[in-house]
């Protein structure tokens, strides 16, 4: 039997989990939803079922959805036996991971029960690992999933200031240099993962996840869906492809305002993920973007550029000496950079190249989980990392204000 051992990032939507032996290579992947989501969709709802005494019933959720991956993986690779679990996730998940009440992370002062580092024996825990590990967190803001993005990322040893975004319900920003290292989350709601869209849907199949222009047809568009399936919704990544195509047709405003009419109906063409088309003609999607789902986007990118620009302004560094931005996540790095560009969602003047890393937070938690001296760098990082509470800051609202419109 080969000893290995899981790796498990818990977002507030997903639950993304990898397999892997003992010197790190990786046997197998598993998504799914977090089944908190019954208790709602962002970070403050979960805060709020914490209030109303939900602590244990969400953690109880999420064992045994963890002990159901583990089975799973455990079918698939008999030879397999994992002995360990390490967990990385933001404040709130790992609060109810290990059973306390995020109740306090809501309300000033803002104070975590706890965010060093935890060694959990399986004499103190109903899941069935020998050890499982908690990753540290900074604050009650930054957890340890944007902090192993950090560590995978290296993105404290580059020579310039570089930026590392990881978009999702709760979208967490970090600006290093220099060893400098400068957090802040911003509550983007439910827009970039399909939820608060009236069509919007999770990244599951029959997902529309991209939609652009064909060329030399720039009035048609085509798009893609999930395993090739007919479309049930669109999720985040193509939110930002119709925006941008919305933006750039002049089809709305600046304001966001539609300009003639009060909807967008998607009809395209349905291209596979080989590259062939699916169908001969145009397909009618029957989706509709509405003026609702243009402000809960608009408002959800306006919370994250005012994140980027008081980063900045926190830091000293400037948002034109910034060398690159890197996308991290399952979400991030489906994003097409043309149209995180074109919906406005950074800073004009930050002018640089974009780079997608993929899920940066299970990649980090496998390199602490297999190099001692990463995981030493990980708990430094938690102990030095300057978190800015974006919310309590004053020039936040002036700033949230002058980002709700798209640049003309």
């Amino acid at each position: 039997m080969k000893n290995s051992f899981l790796v498990l990032d818990i977002g507030t939507t997903t639950l993304c989990a990898t397999l892997c032996t003992s010197n790190g290579t990786v046997l197998g992947n598993f998504t799914c939803n977090n089944p908190q989501i019954v208790f709602g969709s962002d970070v403050i709802s979960r805060i709020s079922a914490c209030a109303n005494g939900k602590t244990q019933k969400m953690q109880e959720l999420l064992y045994k959805d963890i002990i159901a991956i583990k089975e799973l993986f455990e079918n698939s690779k008999p030879d397999c036996c994992i002995k360990s679990l390490y967990v990385c996730a933001n404040p709130t998940m790992l609060h109810i991971f290990c059973g306390y009440s995020a109740q306090t992370l809501g309300t000033s002062p803002f104070t975590p029960v706890f965010t060093d580092f935890l060694t959990i024996d399986k004499s103190n825990t109903p899941l069935p690992f020998d050890k499982i590990y908690v990753l540290p967190s900074a604050s009650a803001f930054i957890g340890s999933d944007i902090l192993c993005g950090v560590v995978s990322s290296n993105l404290t040893n580059m020579q310039k200031p570089a930026l590392l975004i990881d978009f999702g319900t709760n979208t967490e920003m970090v600006l290093c240099h220099n060893n400098n290292i400068f957090a802040c989350s911003a509550s983007a709601g439910g827009a970039f993962e399909g939820a608060n869209i009236s069509c919007g849907v999770s990244a599951i199949s029959g997902a529309i996840y991209k939609v652009e222009k064909i060329e030399n047809s720039p009035e048609q568009l085509y798009f893609c869906t999930i395993d090739n399936k007919q479309p049930i919704g669109i999720c985040g990544s193509a939110i930002f492809d119709i925006i941008s195509y919305l933006l750039q047709s002049k089809i709305i405003d600046n304001t966001g305002k539609f300009v003639n009419s009060n909807r967008f109906n998607l009809c395209g063409y349905h291209k596979g993920q080989n590259g062939l088309f699916l169908d001969v003609g145009l397909i009618n999607s029957q989706l509709t973007v509405t003026q609702d789902d243009i402000r809960a986007f608009q408002c959800a990118k306006s919370a994250v550029r005012t994140g980027v620009e008081l980063l900045s302004l926190h830091s000293g560094i400037l948002l034109e000496n910034i060398e690159k931005v890197y996308l991290s996540g399952s979400f991030g790095s489906n994003l097409n950079p043309n149209s995180v560009l074109h919906c406005d969602i950074l800073p004009q003047n930050l002018c640089c190249e974009i780079t997608q890393i993929g899920n940066s937070s299970l990649m980090g938690a496998i390199d602490v989980a297999t190099n001692k001296n990463k995981l030493s760098k990980l708990i430094e990082l938690s102990k030095v990392c300057k978190t800015i509470n974006i919310a309590q800051d004053s020039r936040f609202q002036q700033l949230f204000i002058k980002n709700i419109n798209f640049q003309a």
